[in-house]
């Protein structure tokens, strides 16, 4: 083992190009090659070892790198795939048709709470009419006609709605439903209506 400790050998593991493993004798030997060599190794046995790389060790490592590198692939392409449907809805959304149908929709919407609103008010509407078409014709004369009343005028055009308006031979005007009645007064008579009592005589 003494040539491991020659300058000549020492010097020509130092400049080989090559990797070298040292493992001269058994673990408690020490060459000087040991320490310029790229490795030193405790036995022969254990620099084929170390020489020769563990296959299925490196295709596991392999896998194992294969893996982390595809999961962080797809983890990558699934965030840069949110973010490009993110931006498809905004550009859908930012669209001049897409706008416009919004506005379209939006004046839809408008047309139709105005139109509710205008039913709405039209029918309270119609509702009062109707309520006060009911009072005036309450207060109609012709109504008040139609139901057997008259209308009264004397000569002068005058409403005859006192009997003392009325002498004994004055001409009148009496107004029906269907027609006007020339009469004239034979007599009158002052009856107090509503007071249980007949407080009048004939003139």
């Amino acid at each position: 083992m003494w040539a491991f400790n020659e300058e000549t050998v020492a010097q020509a593991v130092f400049d080989c190009s090559i990797p070298v493993i040292s493992a001269v004798g058994h673990e408690t030997d020490t060459t000087i090659t040991d320490f310029v060599a790229d490795l030193r190794a405790p036995t022969p046995s254990a620099a084929a070892e170390l020489a020769v790389y563990d296959f299925a060790l490196l295709m596991e490592r392999l896998e194992a790198y294969r893996n982390a590198f595809s999961h962080a692939m797809q983890v990558q392409l699934g965030r840069q795939k949110n973010r490009l449907e993110g931006q498809k809805l905004r550009l859908k959304y930012l669209r001049p048709v897409n706008q416009i149908q919004q506005k379209r929709m939006y004046c839809i919407d408008l047309e139709g709470r105005l139109t509710g609103r205008m039913k709405h008010s039209l029918t309270q509407q119609q509702h009062r009419m109707r309520l006060y078409a009911e009072k005036l014709k309450g207060l109609s004369p012709l109504e008040k006609l139609s139901q057997g009343y008259a209308y009264i005028e004397d000569e002068q055009h005058r409403v005859v709605n006192d009997v003392r308006m009325i002498e004994p031979g004055d001409k009148m005007q009496i107004y029906v439903r269907n027609g006007m009645i020339q009469a004239r007064a034979e007599g009158t008579r002052e009856v107090a209506y509503g007071e249980g009592a007949d407080t009048g005589s004939d003139i």
